[in-house]
């Protein structure tokens, strides 16, 4: 999955640059707000930033628990 989260982050860090009101949230065991994460243009930073940041990170999903 990590190759599938480097190009969405790639590709929501491009419409957030040109929406200005959209926040960007991140799902494995929780939801995550990254919309601060993605104020610089340089994806790996980007990614760095979020992949600290959000404390599941790789971490798998439980998507019916959250259910």
């Amino acid at each position: 999955m990590e190759q599938y989260s480097r190009f969405l982050i790639q590709f929501v860090a491009g419409l957030k640059h040109q929406l200005n009101n959209v926040d960007v949230v991140v799902f494995s065991t929780r939801l995550t707000d990254v919309t601060d994460q993605l104020q610089n243009k340089k994806l790996l930073l980007n990614l760095q930033k979020i992949s600290t940041g959000v404390h599941d990170w790789s971490g798998g999903t439980q998507i019916g628990k959250c259910f």
